[in-house]
């Protein structure tokens, strides 16, 4: 059971039950272990080195050592802050804002208790002061002149103060109307509007004095009724035009981003995030699956067919920038009103680049013909994907409960995430006196750990429903002694927390080895961008640092791309046939090595289904809230649909993300199944009909003669006994 690459073996079957693995990789799985004690210690240890912190989280901080509202501290009463002169912090760290480095805008903060909502000429409020708690320091006393709105116990300027007087007018009837006045016991006199002197016939409704029966009479009397509004603007007298406008335009911020979460908090808003943006996009992978049950060989080629086209439009216009395509551009001016919009995007490039235009036009043609080509003579390997595809969707309704499995790992790894930010919080303060250094490992060790456990968590989700497929494909899936399927919906939450159970007890420690090599190449990512921020000066000034950093970022994506590739692929053979990472991760090699062409074809198929299933459905998802909150009078009159919609956009995006990894692990497994099935036995035992009838081969009706084993003799051997579920010992 030892070291990394220990343990585990490939056998003849295509699925081992639990009671025939060993545990794997126990050497990565204690040092998992203790990785992760390390990373929680040491953020207990940075809690406990400066606890203030804690409090700075808990009760906001001004900028005199207090925290608002900490109880038995001088501002227990002011558990608010304010930003009393914001636009003169605006003004003097302005250049910290146009160089996006926020994090050193540090505004002046004072405790209030309440926040301001307006300014009261006859009761002024006072903020700071000499009785305002902060030991010596002499904290300046200010007249605060903005209407605020809480966000997070802070209190954000909204506008300049502004004091609103509306006053009912009516114009028709006259106020010189005799007979009106005489109905409403003479309470109908003429009124002085300001701003409209010829305005003589207006009179007030309920001018103040009236009783509310008397204030309804006038209302019921008047024909035309218009509701005047006075505003008065109180500005300070040291606020400055130039310091005010920061401050507006600060305020315009805060306003459009109340405004959103007001929309999305409200009934209608939120109810319509969690339809469109979680349920919705839940129900269309069922949808989804099965549409490709009986469209999947259309919907294949109809991509392929659009990769195709993509790809020619590429090549044009690539040639078109390179200069090829000059005289062809000439001719087309004799239709402008056809080609006038395409002359910008399709005129030469200057002499300098064409060259490079020319090299990558070659490059891309290539690539096309060998696209052609390689779809032209590897169609069986096309077909064989349908037949794949086709299986795949049946895990939908054998298994149900997997649709939203991938969420419960997401929830965790979003969990862990913010753990993470709230560690790196406190190690970026507490470790400030310490040498360079000493930062840089204690940071990037954290960030490290916390990518592993992400990773580890996202590859064990991964593993887990590979091994409940695999245990479906040999069992449920299997062809019958009697030659019947129940097509009733299953649940199959027993099956996949049954394979959970198996990883984690068996090949937890695979999976942290494989989530350490990606967490790492992850980690190597972070530093490169790193150093891309803080080389930027440089960079602009020396043209080969900047080729250096962005061939040091094309090459780290390829290495996490090709990582990732063989990882998933490991995980996949780890979860059928309980191997170490190293054993699975050597079949995969063998694997891909066999089967080019078809792992090809597969991850061909598998990125453009991403991107019609994983696009289509989050914008589909976002329009429709879109329209169905603007057709909402009620709402529309108090918030913008937009907002809204973008956050269906986002949450709908990563369900279907989610949804999207039980695409991609069902496919790559039965296609690992399959292949497996066939080259171990003779003819294949596991495969279904439908697969078999896809990969054309005949169908399972008898395999006991000429040797071979049946297909009811293999299903009975990894058939669930009593105990239940696949791993019963």
């Amino acid at each position: 059971m030892g070291g990394c690459c220990g343990c585990g073996g490939s056998g003849k079957e295509v699925f081992k039950p639990r009671r025939e693995r060993w545990c794997t990789d126990v050497l990565c799985l204690i040092l998992f272990i203790l990785g992760m004690g390390m990373l929680f210690g040491l953020t207990f240890i940075a809690i406990n080195k400066d606890p203030s912190l804690l409090d700075d989280l808990r009760y906001p901080p001004d900028s005199y050592g207090n925290n608002c509202g900490k109880p038995n501290s001088a501002a227990k009463d002011m558990p608010k802050v304010i930003f009393p002169r914001l636009d003169k912090d605006l003004e003097e760290q302005m250049a910290y804002l146009v160089a996006q480095q926020y994090w050193k805008f540090s505004p002046t903060k004072y405790c209030a208790p309440v926040c301001p909502d307006g300014f009261d000429l006859s009761n002024p409020v006072l903020y700071g002061g000499a009785d305002y708690p902060g030991g010596n320091t002499s904290v300046a006393g200010v007249y605060y002149a903005y209407v605020t709105t809480e966000v997070i116990q802070r209190c954000f300027p909204m506008d300049t103060t502004t004091t609103y007087d509306s006053t009912e007018l009516c114009a028709v009837p006259s106020c010189s109307d005799s007979s009106l006045n005489a109905s409403l016991d003479g309470s109908v006199h003429c009124y002085k509007v300001a701003a409209q002197p010829a305005a003589t016939n207006v009179w007030r409704i309920c001018a103040g004095h009236e009783s509310a029966s008397l204030c309804e009479r006038q209302r019921t009397a008047c024909e035309l009724q218009v509701d005047m509004s006075s505003q008065e603007t109180f500005t300070p007298a040291a606020q400055t035009e130039e310091s005010d406008k920061y401050t507006k335009l600060y305020a315009s911020y805060v306003k459009l981003y109340v405004g959103m979460v007001e929309g999305m908090m409200v009934d209608k808003g939120f109810w319509s995030i969690i339809i469109f943006g979680l349920i919705v996009p839940i129900v269309m992978s069922f949808v989804w699956a099965l549409f490709l049950r009986f469209f999947a060989g259309p919907t294949i080629v109809l991509l392929l067919i659009l990769m195709l086209i993509f790809l020619v439009a590429v090549n044009i216009l690539l040639a078109a920038k390179a200069g090829w395509l000059d005289d062809a551009a000439d001719a087309s001016k004799q239709f402008d009103v056809l080609f006038n919009r395409t002359d910008d995007l399709l005129a030469s490039a200057t002499q300098e680049t064409e060259t490079l235009y020319a090299f990558a036009a070659v490059i891309s043609i290539v690539f096309t013909a060998l696209y052609v080509l390689f779809i032209v003579v590897y169609r069986r390997c096309i077909t064989r994907m349908i037949a794949i595809l086709k299986e795949c969707t049946k895990v939908f309704s054998d298994m149900f409960y997997i649709v939203v499995w991938p969420l419960g790992g997401f929830i965790f790894q979003a969990v862990f995430f913010f753990f993470g930010l709230f560690g790196l919080y406190f190690h970026f303060y507490v470790w400030q006196k310490e040498e360079l250094w000493v930062q840089a490992v204690i940071m990037l060790s954290h960030v490290f750990g916390v990518l592993w456990f992400i990773q580890t968590c996202r590859a064990t989700t991964w593993a887990s429903m590979s091994a409940a497929i695999a245990y479906w494909f040999v069992t449920v899936n299997a062809p019958k002694p009697d030659g019947k399927k129940s097509r009733c919906p299953k649940a199959g939450i027993g099956v996949l927390a049954d394979a959970l159970l198996t990883i984690m007890l068996k090949h937890l420690g695979s999976m942290a080895f494989g989530a350490a090599i990606i967490a790492f190449v992850q980690l190597c990512q972070v530093v490169m961008h790193l150093i891309d921020q803080l080389t930027k000066d440089q960079q602009k000034n020396n043209k080969l640092i900047k080729l250096a950093i962005m061939c040091a970022h094309c090459c780290l994506a390829c290495l996490k791309k090709t990582v990732e590739f063989i990882s998933y692929y490991g995980f996949v053979f780890v979860a059928m046939e309980g191997d170490s990472f190293c054993v699975a991760c050597k079949n995969t090699f063998v694997f891909i090595l066999k089967y080019p062409a078809q792992t090809f074809v597969n991850k061909i198929v598998q990125k453009l289904l991403s991107l019609l299933i994983g696009l289509s459905t989050p914008v589909g998802c976002a329009m429709a809230c879109f329209f169905y909150l603007d057709s909402q009078a009620e709402y529309t009159a108090e918030y913008e649909p937009l907002y809204a919609s973008l956050a269906v956009l986002l949450i709908a995006f990563i369900v279907m993300d989610c949804e999207l990894i039980v695409f991609n692990v069902a496919i790559d497994t039965i296609y690992l199944c399959a292949f497996k099935d066939m080259d171990e036995n003779d003819p294949p035992a596991f495969m279904s009909n439908d697969l078999r009838a896809g990969f054309g081969l005949d169908k399972a009706k008898d395999e006991a003669s000429g040797g071979s084993r049946s297909a009811s003799t293999a299903y009975n051997k990894v058939a669930p006994e009593k105990s239940g579920g696949y791993a019963a010992p």
